[in-house]
């Protein structure tokens, strides 16, 4: 088992996590993590970042005004080889 130590920083309390646990969580610098307290224990859990899938993010998508004379008028350099 690990151990670390409170330490003031500011209005707060801070506290490092050793490099063994941290690597078995994944933890790094800038990742954000949610803290809960159950019977007495702090419970610190790493978010997962989320995965998103094209689909779902174009399903979320409103579908754009079309401009039928901008589509018709023809190429005028080399934008359509």
């Amino acid at each position: 088992m690990a151990k670390t130590t409170f330490r003031a920083l500011g209005g707060s309390l801070t506290l490092t996590i050793p490099k063994a646990v941290a690597e078995t969580i994944h933890a790094k610098p800038g990742v954000v993590a949610d803290l809960s307290v159950d019977d007495g224990r702090l419970i610190i859990s790493p978010r997962q970042r989320p995965h998103y899938a094209l689909a779902d993010l174009l399903a979320e998508c409103r579908e754009l005004p079309m401009d039928k004379e901008w589509d018709a008028t023809p190429p005028t350099g080399k934008e359509a080889w």
